[in-house]
């Protein structure tokens, strides 16, 4: 069994940039000999920059909370990221 819900918001600063939010809960249960559950949250900021016609970067932070009963490990992370988008 698995149901989550996600909520996206973007925010447009000016023609060639944007903010976004996204949040996420997805909760997952396994009833099988070792009966598991787990529910993960998550929350991502970007910030996106368009360069040029074909190129845009994006520079964001997530969080990831993972709680666990049963089999398995809870964990935190915290990641900030990047990336470039180019089209050929």
């Amino acid at each position: 069994n698995q149901r989550g819900l996600i909520v996206q918001s973007r925010y447009e600063l000016n023609p060639l940039s944007s903010v976004g939010l996204t949040g996420r809960i997805l909760y997952t249960e396994n009833q099988t000999t070792t009966p598991v559950s787990a529910r993960l949250t998550s929350v991502t900021a970007t910030y996106q920059r368009r360069i040029d016609e074909k190129t845009s970067a994006t520079l964001g932070l997530r969080s990831n909370v993972q709680n666990r009963s049963g089999a398995g490990v809870s964990y935190d992370e915290n990641v900030l990221f990047g990336l470039i988008d180019t089209r050929f």
